[in-house]
């Protein structure tokens, strides 16, 4: 009797040890991965849920005649996201469009084409009306990582187009960023000159961007400037 507890015991004993050594090499393999193979995704996360980093856009440069007088102005506002910090982004894209009266459709076809990353604040409406401003403002609290900036558009002020002479500006995608000289210089959505004043004075219309940090809580919303 004694002897057949013995060995019960021994291989219980055993089970025991098998079981905790292979628990201690998943926790063991885990560890590794999350400290060494992703390390800098939860890094990126962690910041991203403290620190929000956003690009400003530098406005165009102006065209003015002789005189001084505005020829080529810019205007108007554009609607970002941050993928990483939206829980559910199809209940987000469905809240935006209720929000400034679109199609949910045209907002989730504007995340794919401008995507770049989880980290990266990504094009989802342009174009934006003071109304529809004061929409999204009004039920910011629903919203989880989304900001909106004024992105240079061109304008004319006075009517006057003249392609023929100022040219014109193309709208940066994948296909055309690939053919730029200084591909480093622009981003998805940014305005490239294309042809005329527009593309002969590209270097000095471009403009530099700028960068400022904001703190975030948990749901991506801005709660203040990091000093």
């Amino acid at each position: 009797m004694l002897k057949s507890d013995n060995i019960v015991s021994s291989r219980q004993f055993l089970i025991a040890r098998v079981l905790a050594w292979t628990m201690i090499i998943v926790l063991g393999i885990r560890y590794f991965q999350i400290q060494i193979i992703e390390h800098e995704l939860y890094r990126l996360k962690s910041n991203t849920n403290r620190i929000r980093k956003v690009t400003k856009n530098a406005p165009r440069g102006l065209i003015l005649d002789r005189k001084g007088e505005i020829l080529v102005d810019n205007y108007p506002v554009t609607f970002y996201s941050y993928p990483g910090e939206m829980s559910n982004k199809n209940q987000q894209f469905k809240l935006i469009a209720d929000y400034i009266e679109s199609d949910s459709s045209i907002i989730q076809s504007n995340f794919k084409k401008y995507y770049r990353g989880r980290f990266s604040p990504t094009r989802l409406a342009k174009d934006m009306s003071f109304l529809q401003l004061a929409n999204l403002e009004e039920n910011k609290l629903n919203l989880e990582g989304v900001y909106y900036d004024q992105i240079p558009e061109r304008f004319y002020p006075n009517g006057v187009r003249a392609p023929h002479l100022f040219g014109y500006v193309k709208e940066v995608d994948r296909l055309i960023r690939k053919d730029l000289k200084n591909k480093e210089l622009y981003e998805l959505g940014d305005l490239v000159g294309w042809s005329g004043l527009e593309k002969h004075y590209e270097s000095f219309l471009r403009g530099k961007r700028g960068t400022y940090f904001y703190e975030v809580d948990a749901s991506g919303r801005e709660v203040g400037f990091c000093n």
